[in-house]
């Protein structure tokens, strides 16, 4: 669940996506097994959700539709792939795949390989270091991948 001052949304299992607004209350927006969601910082009109195997949407009217934003993006992920917004930038979002990392640094518009490690073996979690948000983690299967020059190179 992502929440920030009068909003807040998640996903659920088996129920979808819903957001929440203050003035609105909750709201159903995507069907079936909801999982990562994001509100942006700078601009909470922009909103991001994801169902199953890494199926991306992102909302423009907060909340009241979504498209699905998978541009860039050559393969499935896992049934939970997980995604993470930028601290240093909520117009770049991470998202780790079966095989490959993606990036995009447009609000979803295009997704971006960022020259993946070999062995990623599913994406599990994505992390990012607050004082150098260069540096991302993002463990898939049984590895760690580093990255501290914003996905340019990784280390195991």
């Amino acid at each position: 669940m992502y929440k920030r001052k009068n909003q807040a949304m998640g996903g659920t299992q088996d129920n979808g996506t819903w957001p929440y607004n203050n003035s609105k209350g909750w709201a159903y927006v995507l069907g079936g097994d909801g999982f990562f969601t994001e509100i942006d910082r700078s601009n909470p009109s922009y909103m991001y959700s994801e169902l199953y195997n890494g199926s991306h949407y992102r909302s423009t009217n907060g909340g009241a539709n979504f498209y699905a934003k998978n541009t860039g993006i050559s393969e499935s992920g896992p049934w939970e792939t997980p995604t993470w917004m930028d601290y240093s930038d909520p117009m770049i979002i991470w998202t780790a795949h079966t095989t490959k990392i993606f990036r995009t640094t447009d609000r979803m518009n295009v997704w971006v390989d960022m020259n993946n490690p070999t062995g990623l073996g599913g994406g599990r979690s994505i992390h990012q270091c607050y004082d150098h948000p260069s540096t991302v983690v993002v463990l898939g299967g049984s590895r760690v991948w580093v990255t501290t020059d914003n996905g340019a190179t990784w280390n195991n």
